[in-house]
């Protein structure tokens, strides 16, 4: 399973160069879209990070 590109990994860095305000969700978007499935201690169909970022009541 290859690793998440987080912003300021060499592998982010390689993809889309510096980070800036929407590294973590294209981040995310490539890590999903690399599957069609995840492993079994994964959610089935993970939600975009704007979706989860908006259920969130911690605002």
């Amino acid at each position: 399973m290859p690793l998440y590109p987080y912003p300021a990994s060499p592998d982010y860095r390689r993809l889309w160069g510096e980070p800036d305000d929407r590294a973590w969700e294209r981040a995310h978007e490539h890590y999903l879209a690399q599957f069609e499935r995840l492993s079994d201690i994964q959610e089935d169909e993970p939600l975009p990070l704007t979706e989860l970022e908006a259920a969130c009541s911690c605002r």
